[in-house]
């Protein structure tokens, strides 16, 4: 069957990237990027106009660091033949984070999924073997 997918798990300040060759973990590797700030409110009527900088700031540290996942998710592949791609992490992330893969990785998406990155290895894994499960019952009751 040789069929692999990776999954793609980010949010401002970390980012997991996997692969599954026929359901079984095949690689994995964490991404850590202290870059994004975060989000800094005032109330201040002196500073309304600055919230605005501030948010454009923030919003370019979140686009640098997409970039970053995306660089990382091309050479994690590499070669490798892909045929599905997850998207996962906090739901406002996952429209970024498809914009920013490369169009290769684009066409592939297959699924999204909910999921926080501040847990453990072997919760990211049951999850993901979830969604992977979840796609390929889908693919046979078709």
């Amino acid at each position: 069957m040789n069929r692999r997918y990776l999954f793609v798990i980010a949010d401002r300040k970390f980012a997991k990237l996997l692969t599954f060759l026929d359901g079984v973990l095949e690689d994995h590797l964490e991404i850590e990027d202290d870059s994004v700030p975060q989000d800094v409110k005032s109330n201040k009527e002196e500073n309304y106009a600055r919230n605005n900088k501030i948010i454009r700031h923030i919003e370019d540290h979140i686009h640098r660091h997409l970039q970053l996942i995306s660089k990382k998710a091309d050479d994690f592949v590499g070669l490798k033949r892909i045929h599905g791609v997850f998207i996962g992490g906090h739901k406002e992330m996952h429209h970024l984070i498809k914009k920013h893969l490369s169009p290769s990785l684009q066409k592939k998406i297959v699924g999204e999924f909910v999921f926080p990155l501040k847990v453990n290895k072997n919760e990211t894994l049951k999850r993901c073997e979830e969604e992977f499960h979840t796609l390929e019952e889908g693919q046979k009751n078709v």
